[in-house]
């Protein structure tokens, strides 16, 4: 699983997993909202890890909706904390 991290405001879950489904089958897809807006964050989850290293190498610091998005492997963020 990949977050997400400087989405775009105006970025919903649908938008993210039309942008995120080309690279291979999404289990899990969300962006965090508060009141109906984005927070700038959310989560993309694959069914294989080959899929979401090509997103990953793809998209990463990739412009979607007008900011900047970057991603880290959420799995290795949580096992160094």
């Amino acid at each position: 699983m990949y977050q997400l991290q400087n989405l775009s405001e105006s970025i919903d879950s649908a938008t993210l997993h039309d942008v995120f489904s080309k690279f291979g089958t999404i289990t899990s897809c969300k962006v965090v909202v508060q009141d109906g807006k984005s927070k700038g964050h959310g989560f993309v989850q694959y069914d294989n890890q080959e899929s979401a290293n090509t997103a990953i190498e793809k998209l990463n610091g990739a412009n979607i909706e007008g900011k900047q998005m970057y991603a880290i492997n959420y799995l290795v963020l949580h096992i160094v904390i």
